[in-house]
């Protein structure tokens, strides 16, 4: 996620202030081409020195980063690895506001970052984003002006649009922390407010305020047999989302508060018919709108706490109105997890300098039943195998055997277990298995659809035949059609770590392709050719 995601995933940033992407690609004429046509025929990808050399045992390392747990990092040497610790992004935020502001709402966009949203009476809003794993980036559209500066003695960038709206960003490394201020109100002076931040009470990750006080939001305290809170979004835009499950049935029910919105004001009614009704709600006027298919929407606003709320209901044998009667201040509820990104990242890098290239190395022994359905050639520094069984169950295993210089993630939920393949660390997680051979510098990986023992496959991995390819004859095929073209005056110590190719087959195909890689261990430089024969 960069700095405009960041911004765009603020609801209520407007984009019209964010910085569109530019499309490069030159035009193009549409020219019938017979022959291959040789692009990229060099293409230097990276070049990066290495300048000691590395023991076996350092070939490639593997970093595990619990991110719903951000004091908790492990490498494969068993190494304790701090992280940024969670409460900098809780208790760190502005101390110092213009006058007439007051906080509004607190909001996370993931594990690692989150946003504070402050009010004035007039309307105007100023956004505060912390995170502990990356950079704020100021994005406003141009025209702008960009000035530099220091925040509390951190290097800062501010940016000024033409069209209304200023950004200040900054990295406290002391503290371990990225932060970012926006506003469309020009005349707050945003240096002054960052200025402001430091540590403070811990707030929750996900809050409302009223009149500048975290509030104890209302929501259904009587929830009917059978269902469960399945779903909590971020607080936002002012209020909040909760979704209760039947797990029988499947049916849902809907629960929106907001402190700010007339939630029965309707801008896109239910298609098909609908009757309305007054009802009251724990004394106070309510109205219902339930729909021929039957799904009924009960709106209400409670005056004494200043909220409106809505409750959506599907099922005809709950019980709306007890439910909304039930309403309460209670325990803040945590956002569902699928809202924060993955629980962790798995981190593989590798020494280039170690780099022993491409081995037949796969699993000697898969569970029974298991056959190999899918054999892909080694490209793009990896190499993957496909297994299945009669009852549809499948197994891939990836061996990765030359890492870029961003190495190769893995994202999860929950926290996976971790474990000892063969003597070296691995991670496993349901139906996932990651590790590693630190001797060799390899990395590997195993997903099973299924029941299977990925310890027992991923210790059985070892050295055996060559196995063809399975799109080999189509490669072959690709290098009939446009040519057998090759480097042959390669820099001293590259080679050849991949091909790839995909051939013309009928009437209707266009485009065919060849791609080869090459590297050279010693500088990390990589060398990419492709070429492809186009008809249009």
């Amino acid at each position: 996620m960069n700095g405009k995601e960041l911004l765009l995933g603020l609801s209520y940033i407007s984009p019209k202030y964010i910085e569109e992407a530019k499309n490069h690609s030159a035009s193009q004429k549409r020219i019938r081409f017979r022959k291959p046509l040789l692009i990229a025929a060099v293409i230097a990808l990276t070049l990066l020195l290495v300048g000691c050399a590395v023991a076996a045992y350092a070939r490639i390392h593997m970093r595990l980063v619990q991110h719903n747990v951000p004091t908790t990092a492990q490498t494969d040497e068993d190494v304790p690895d701090a992280t940024p610790a969670r409460s900098v992004i809780a208790s760190c935020y502005p101390r110092q506001l213009p006058e007439g502001y007051r906080l509004a709402e607190g909001s996370p966009l993931n594990h690692t970052t989150r946003n504070l949203c402050y009010r004035n009476d007039a309307g105007k809003m100023i956004s505060f984003t912390i995170s502990t794993s990356q950079a704020i980036e100021g994005v406003l559209a141009p025209p702008r002006e960009e000035t530099s500066f220091t925040v509390s003695g951190w290097d800062a960038v501010l940016q000024t649009s033409e069209k209304g709206a200023q950004t200040l960003s900054w990295h406290n490394e002391a503290d371990g922390y990225y932060a970012g201020l926006f506003t469309q109100d020009m005349a707050v002076d945003l240096k002054a407010v960052a200025e402001s931040v430091d540590s403070g009470e811990e707030l929750p990750m996900s809050f409302l305020c009223r009149q500048g006080k975290i509030w104890n939001i209302w929501y259904p305290r009587q929830i009917p047999e059978g269902y469960a809170c399945t779903d909590v979004a971020p607080c936002g835009n002012g209020g909040q989302e909760i979704r209760y499950t039947c797990d029988a049935s499947g049916s849902v029910i809907s629960y929106h508060v907001s402190l700010t919105t007339d939630l029965s004001a309707i801008s896109d009614p239910p298609r098909d018919s609908c009757v309305w009704e007054e009802l009251p709600v724990a004394g106070q006027p309510a109205r219902m709108m339930t729909t021929s298919s039957g799904l009924r929407l009960l709106f209400w606003k409670n005056e004494q706490e200043g909220f409106n709320a809505m409750l959506s209901v599907e099922d005809d044998a709950v019980d709306i109105l007890a439910m909304a009667e039930s309403a309460a201040p209670g325990e803040p509820l945590e956002v569902t997890s699928n809202y924060l990104g993955p629980d962790y990242t798995i981190e593989l890098e590798q020494d280039a300098s170690s780099y022993v290239g491409w081995e037949p190395v796969y699993p000697q022994s898969v569970p029974e039943g298991y056959e190999i359905t899918f054999v892909a050639e080694p490209a793009y520094g990896e190499q993957s195998i496909d297994y299945e069984n009669d009852a549809g169950d499948t197994l891939t295993y990836t061996l990765y055997f030359r890492l870029s210089q961003w190495g190769r993630q893995f994202d999860g939920m929950g926290q996976p277990e971790q474990v000892k393949i063969n003597g070296n660390v691995g991670y496993k997680s349901p139906g996932e298995l990651v590790w590693t051979d630190a001797a060799r510098g390899f990395g590997f990986s195993l997903r099973a659809s299924g029941d299977v023992d990925l310890i027992a496959v991923a210790e059985s991995v070892g050295i055996g035949p060559e196995l063809k390819p399975t799109r080999w004859d189509d490669i072959r095929k690709a290098l009939e059609q446009l040519g057998d073209y090759q480097i042959t005056a390669l820099p001293d110590g590259m080679v050849e770590d991949g091909l790839t190719g995909a051939p013309l087959e009928n009437a209707d195909d266009w485009y065919s392709y060849v791609r080869r890689w090459y590297f050279d261990p010693k500088t990390n430089q990589d060398i990419y050719l492709e070429y492809v024969q186009v008809d249009l």
